[in-house]
């Protein structure tokens, strides 16, 4: 039983592609004969205006033209032509006539069929405009029956997208032909047998329509002709009255007969008797279906051996592509075509045809529209669910969906569907699933994306990208924004995590322009909040800005403006949890300003509020921003504190919980800051310390953790003056980040990979590698946080350099920086390094009395003086 909401459907109008033929005559005689014979086609409508006649029918027309009623259907354009034919035999120079065939939409109601009066008007009105006594068709069928007719175009005065059809082929002349050479071998393997023993065979060629049937026989005949063999051609598409008589008395070696699937069961009883009777002087007969037709052309003719044509590969159908169009379509559209086809020559030559490839082109819809007219209402219902899922699914969830109990053997049997794995189905064809749609009203569409959409959002908890991606396009179909919008920034969380950036960055931002469309509207359909929707776009911006903060870096004025968005929806929203990640925001950017005093102020913020609302996650964040801003303020001993204490705070829910809402793993900033002022602080086991954080990050595979770890490693190693193994982790940094886009890290490894080069090779090229990445990576980008850090690493180089005098300056310079900004964090390194260059003990005892002198850096001045 179809819902409620489908059979309120079935009473609207409904679409579909129909041959709609034209005929014109001024005889009344010429025009009672073309009347009568018109209706015995059973057409779906016939309508009379004066002088003219307009019939509606499918691809095929009911074409019963022998008493032995050999055929069950034939194409309408060749009964048009043939009534053409027969007409232009009784009329006279005194009764033109003319006759017009389109492809056109039919529009049916309750089983009643019409058609629009404008496109009523159009038909009429261009056949003003043709000559006399002519059969003119439309472009869209002449793409169709390129094979079975001959096509003269008209003036180009007269209709530009119009051509007469002279005569009928008397063989198909082919389109042309690729592959195939592994069948062609089979089948003439097949013949060399039947040559051989003298018995004569029955070979059966099955496939999808337009897979290439005829034009294998084609290329077959050509093949074997060579070898000296007579062949004879009978195509039942033509539907000639005397195939049985020209089979009967032919004199050919091999026979083909084309399109037996378009027979009666009477007329397939009738050629099966033909068959055995010529057996004893034909070697072979090859007939040809469609694979849906196979077993009944098999319970009346006896097949003994059966080849089914599989679709061409892609490398084939390029090969096609480019003997069709020459080197004049342009390459992207060539891959679509190529896509869209799935192996299918047919489909591939009236895709090239057409202008416009996201619609299903008049030709291919008519085409699928004769195979889903024969369908019932129970199997068109289960085609209208996996047409609009656009994927497998399985049958039991088909059955719920339609609230009834379904038999899809006759839809199997009619290879519009296939199963997919595991008691799954699907539509045979992306095209005909296409098609389907597009002939959907656009209520009956968003009534099935609901549907679709509502019910597996209930029934499969979406848990990967792909499936949380197919729930977000159902919803936007059904054009339910908010849903779309949810889903979508699930896709773009899970894409950050996964590393997937500018992927992430896209999903995220057409879920915010979705909510913008819906504030457009006014949250007026009773269904959506507007406190929902700020809600959901607080989730949106702060997914964001963990992708700015990756992919920019955290002085971005991207990123500086979505923080101030933030907070002001916070505001709005009375968030005060995600107020903290709001603060912690704020904090990046006093920070990289190197505003230390600010930085610590939003930091002890975001904590006393983070221990107001209980929130650990809060605690890691401010906690981690505390370490951090101490760190660079040459306070070694309150990051120690801080850091471990963001350690803490730190379990395996709450990490698992930061990978999926921010894409990275708490821990490691946390971590990073750790090992290196316990580095400074001559703390033990810190080596230790960095190789569990490094091994960690690895475990978890999540690239920016990774590179915070590598960061941290290749840091380490410059305190402790080891460029081997700084220089290791340095490069490992900077190919991470150079793929996956994190220019923070690509400058802090190239800075340090500069450094550690130069000790092991004192080589120009690697001073200039420090000094490019960090004016390309790290102070271009508003990076001034590494600027001391830059100039100690740049400092020691020159000196080893010799450069003493450049390396004099940039130190005063970023002493001075510092004593402005507060970031003291290696001014004590960088004095000791002066006292060396002058050998002045004065900048040496200046650096052991700053407050930011660090026990390694007394070790260090202790081993110098001694």
């Amino acid at each position: 039983m179809l819902p409620d909401s489908e059979e309120k459907e079935s009473t609207t109008c409904q679409e579909r592609l129909g041959v709609v033929a034209l005929f014109k005559a001024s005889d009344v005689e010429v025009y009672s004969y073309a009347l009568a014979r018109i209706e015995s086609y059973q057409p779906l409508l016939i309508e009379k205006y004066g002088t003219y006649i307009v019939a509606a029918f499918g691809r095929y027309s009911s074409a019963i033209q022998d008493e032995n009623n050999f055929s069950q259907s034939k194409q309408t354009l060749s009964c048009m032509f043939d009534l053409f034919n027969e007409i232009k035999s009784r009329s006279s120079i005194l009764s033109p006539f003319c006759c017009l065939v389109n492809v056109t939409t039919i529009l049916c109601q309750e089983s009643q069929f019409f058609l629009d009066k404008k496109q009523l008007t159009a038909l009429i009105e261009t056949s003003h405009d043709m000559p006399y006594n002519t059969f003119i068709v439309s472009e869209s069928l002449r793409a169709l029956h390129l094979q079975q007719f001959h096509f003269t175009a008209l003036n180009d005065s007269v209709k530009p997208d119009w051509w007469q059809l002279d005569v009928m082929n008397s063989l198909p002349s082919g389109p042309y032909f690729i592959g195939r050479d592994v069948e062609l071998e089979q089948v003439k393997r097949q013949i060399a047998e039947s040559t051989l023993t003298n018995k004569s065979k029955v070979i059966g060629i099955w496939g999808e329509q337009g897979i290439g049937k005829t034009c294998f026989l084609h290329q077959l005949s050509e093949t074997i002709q060579q070898d000296g063999l007579i062949t004879g051609w009978i195509d039942i598409e033509k539907n000639e009255s005397n195939v049985i008589r020209e089979l009967k008395q032919g004199s050919a070696d091999i026979v083909f007969i084309d399109n037996v699937h378009l027979l009666s069961e009477q007329g397939m009883q009738i050629l099966h008797e033909a068959v055995v009777e010529i057996a004893d002087r034909v070697l072979t007969v090859i007939v040809t279906a469609t694979v849906a037709d196979k077993a009944r052309v098999q319970r009346h003719i006896q097949v003994d051996a059966s080849l089914i044509l599989p679709a061409l590969t892609a490398s084939e159908c390029r090969l096609l592509v480019s003997q069709y169009s020459g080197s004049h379509l342009p390459e992207e559209m060539a891959e679509k075509i190529v896509s869209k086809c799935q192996g299918n020559p047919l489909y591939l030559s009236l895709l090239l045809s057409s202008h416009d490839l996201a619609t299903v082109p008049d030709t291919l819809q008519l085409l699928f529209e004769e195979q889903l007219a024969v369908l019932s209402q129970e199997d068109r219902n289960v085609l209208k669910i996996l047409a609009i899922a656009n994927k497998p699914l399985r049958l039991e969830d088909i059955r719920a969906l339609l609230s009834e109990k379904i038999d899809i053997s006759t839809l199997y049997q009619t290879h519009l569907v296939i199963p997919y794995g595991v008691d799954q189905l699907t539509v045979a064809h992306d095209l005909i699933a296409d098609a389907l749609s597009q002939s959907l009203a656009s209520s009956e569409k968003l009534y099935l994306h609901r549907q679709l959409a509502e019910y597996f959002e209930k029934t499969n908890i979406p848990n990967n990208l792909t499936e949380l991606q197919w729930l977000a396009d159902q919803f936007l179909a059904a054009g339910l924004d908010f849903k779309a919008a949810y889903y979508l920034g699930r896709c773009g969380n899970l894409q950050l995590a996964e590393g997937q950036y500018s992927d992430a960055e896209e999903a995220i931002k057409a879920a915010e322009k979705l909510l913008g469309n819906l504030r457009l509207k006014g949250f007026d359909t009773g269904t959506v909040s507007q406190a929902q929707c700020v809600d959901l776009e607080l989730d949106l911006m702060f997914y964001l800005a963990n992708i700015y903060k990756v992919r920019y870096g955290w002085f971005s004025p991207s990123l500086i403006e979505l923080y101030n968005r933030i907070i002001e929806k916070c505001d709005i929203s009375q968030s005060e949890h995600r107020k903290i990640n709001a603060l912690f925001g704020v904090w990046t950017v006093a920070l990289t300003r190197l505003d230390i005093d600010k930085a610590i102020y939003y930091a002890d913020k975001a904590l006393e509020l983070a221990e107001l609302l209980d929130d650990d996650a809060g605690r890691v964040l401010s906690l981690a921003a505390l370490a951090n801003t101490s760190f660079w303020a040459g306070d070694a001993q309150r990051t120690y504190e801080y850091s471990s204490r963001a350690l803490e705070c730190c379990d395996d829910e709450l990490r698992e919980s930061s990978l999926e809402l921010a894409g990275h793993d708490p821990r490691m900033l946390a971590w990073c800051f750790k090992l290196l002022s316990a580095s400074q602080l001559g703390l033990e086991n810190c080596e230790s310390m960095m190789l569990d954080m490094v091994d960690e990050s690895r475990k978890g595979g999540h690239v920016f953790s990774i590179a915070i770890a590598l960061q941290g490693a290749a840091w380490y190693y410059w305190h402790e003056q080891n460029p081997e193994k700084s220089l290791q982790y340095a490069r490992e940094l900077v190919d991470i980040s150079r793929e996956y886009g994190f220019p923070f890290y690509i400058g802090m490894g190239s800075i340090i990979e500069g450094w550690a080069a130069y000790q092991l090779d004192p080589s120009p090229r690697h001073i200039e590698t420090l000094v490019t990445g960090y004016q390309r990576w790290l102070s271009s980008s508003g990076f001034c946080l590494t600027q001391s850090m830059y100039s100690l690493l740049l400092s020691q180089v020159l000196v080893d350099d010799s450069q003493y005098d450049l390396a004099v300056k940039v130190i005063e310079q970023s002493v001075r920086d510092a004593s402005e900004t507060g970031a003291q964090c290696y001014v004590p390194d960088m004095l000791f390094l002066m006292g060396k260059i002058k050998n002045n003990d004065e900048y040496i005892s200046q650096a052991l009395a700053h407050e930011a002198c660090t026990p390694l850096l007394k070790r260090q001045i202790e081993m110098y003086e001694h």
